[in-house]
C-alpha cells in the first residue's frame, strides 16, 4: 500500500467471515496491521546474514547458494556456468589492519570490485572470503 505521508507500507490483512443465525455468510471482516518496519528489519537481517560486513559483497552462504542454483540450472538447461577465483594475496592482514576504516576501504574495493560487475551484468556471485 501506499500513502502520501509514509510512502511504501506493507500490510498483514486477516479476514474473518461472520454468519448469521442460520450458520450463513453476512458479513467480512478484514482486520489490516502494519508490518512495514517488521519486514524492513527482516530483510536487513537477511542481508546481514548473506553479506559481508566489510564490502557488502556475497558471503560464502550466499556463493554457496548462488553457486547451487547456477549448477542447477546448468544440469536443467545445460547453460554454462563459470567459476571465476581470485586469491588476493595478504587480504587477511589488510582486512585486519584497515577493517576498521569501513567507508575508505569499501571505496577502494569498489573501484577493484567494479570491472567484474561489468564483465558480468547479470549479477555476478562476488565473495570476499
Amino acid at each position: 500500500m501506499h500513502t502520501p505521508h509514509n510512502g511504501l507500507r506493507f500490510l498483514r490483512t486477516r479476514m474473518i467471515v461472520i454468519c448469521d443465525d442460520q450458520d450463513q455468510p453476512k458479513y467480512l471482516l478484514g482486520i489490516s496491521e502494519d508490518v512495514t518496519d517488521q519486514k524492513l528489519k527482516s530483510e536487513r537481517i537477511r542481508h546481514m546474514a548473506h553479506h559481508d560486513g566489510l564490502t557488502d559483497r556475497a558471503n560464502r552462504a550466499l556463493f554457496r547458494q548462488r553457486l547451487d542454483s547456477a549448477m542447477a540450472e546448468y544440469r536443467s538447461a545445460r547453460r554454462g556456468v563459470v567459476l571465476f577465483f581470485i586469491d588476493l594475496d595478504g587480504f587477511k592482514r589488510l582486512n585486519d589492519t584497515l577493517g576498521h576504516l569501513t567507508t575508505r576501504w569499501r571505496g577502494e574495493f569498489e573501484v577493484h570490485y567494479q570491472p567484474l560487475v561489468d564483465v558480468f551484468p547479470n549479477g555476478p556471485a562476488v565473495m570476499r572470503r
